[in-house]
């Protein structure tokens, strides 16, 4: 029988700390990389001011000043969108819903070498087992 209704609902205390650090790092994680994604805004200044105010009015230094700019934003917005990723994961986890999100979330992570990495390793860990995945709703 691999009903969900067959699974039983209640985890373990194990299982439920271990989701609750999950969910705890997860936050913290999408934080950090949430700030570290501030870090353009120094590429985009400098982009900013090669537009303004290039040297001797040369154009090439415009054109420059606009890829700058626009790499700068590019870089910043896709970093906060994998930070908001990895928070909501934590926020789902916490609520035990979206499992295959939790996971694809967690796949993603783990390119993000070495603290990413082992967060997604341990999130897939977790979720794997069958009756984490009760929890969440997912059948067997």
């Amino acid at each position: 029988m691999n009903d969900v209704a067959a699974m039983p609902s209640q985890l373990d205390e194990k299982n439920i700390n271990n989701l609750k650090l999950l969910t705890i790092f997860h936050y913290v994680w999408g934080g950090l990389m949430a700030v570290c994604g501030c870090f353009p805004v120094l590429h985009i200044l400098m982009g900013g001011a090669m537009l303004v105010s290039p040297p001797s009015g040369d154009a090439q230094a415009q054109a420059v000043g606009g890829v700058f700019v626009v790499v700068g934003l590019l870089v910043m917005l896709f970093i906060w969108a994998i930070a908001g990723l990895i928070i909501y994961a934590g926020k789902s986890i916490a609520e035990r819903k979206r499992w295959m999100f939790c996971l694809i979330v967690a796949g993603i992570s783990c390119l993000n070498f070495p603290f990413g990495t082992a967060l997604g390793v341990c999130t897939l860990i977790v979720l794997l087992k069958p009756e984490v995945k009760a929890a969440f709703g997912v059948p067997n």
